[in-house]
């Protein structure tokens, strides 16, 4: 019995379908072994591909660390550390600095306990216990929110903390937490 053939010699449709439908099985059966592939090694990971950084806009540059100090089984905490420029053409009296973790918003640093002037082009240093654990490794999401005051002489040459002449950033940081020895 042979394949049955149309007047003008063509295989019939029914042998067509098979056949698109045998290649076209072969490349997604190949597609689903290389996602496969792909998922199993991490690379798709979405903490893989998330890039690390923090986020105040042009006018406040700024650099982070986040590590755990201690041993997190024995009540350890993690650590945030950064450095803070300011990019604006005068200077700013830093009100407050807060970090909250992204997924639940408390507050678990508030960095600027008292007014911090910082001239233009400068910047500040600080670091604050964030009041939870996490393991080295982990990649975790932050929220920034910054009031400073304008010391602009403009607006305000003497540099006075007076919520007239306040603003506020608010921000990013997402960054894998390292293991530190504090």
């Amino acid at each position: 019995m042979g394949f049955l053939k149309s007047e003008s010699g063509n295989y019939s449709r029914g042998q067509s379908a098979v056949e698109y439908v045998t290649t076209y099985g072969w490349a997604l059966l190949f597609l689903v072994l290389v996602i496969g592939a792909l998922l199993a090694s991490g690379i798709a990971d979405p903490s893989y591909i998330i890039s690390e950084g923090c986020n105040l806009g042009p006018t406040m540059q700024c650099n982070f660390q986040v590590y755990s100090a201690g041993d997190i089984s024995t009540g350890g905490t993690t650590v945030i550390a950064f450095n803070v420029s300011n990019g604006f053409g005068y200077n700013v009296s830093i009100k407050s600095f807060r970090v909250s973790l992204e997924s639940d918003d408390a507050i678990f640093a508030e960095l600027a306990d008292s007014p911090i002037t910082v001239p233009s082009g400068e910047s500040f240093s600080d670091k604050a216990e964030l009041g939870f654990s996490a393991s080295p490794g982990s990649l975790q999401k932050f929220n920034v929110h910054v009031e400073y005051v304008s010391c602009a002489k403009e607006i305000n040459p003497e540099c006075k903390v007076d919520d007239a002449f306040k603003h506020t950033v608010t921000g990013k940081i997402v960054g894998r937490i390292l293991k530190g020895s504090e």
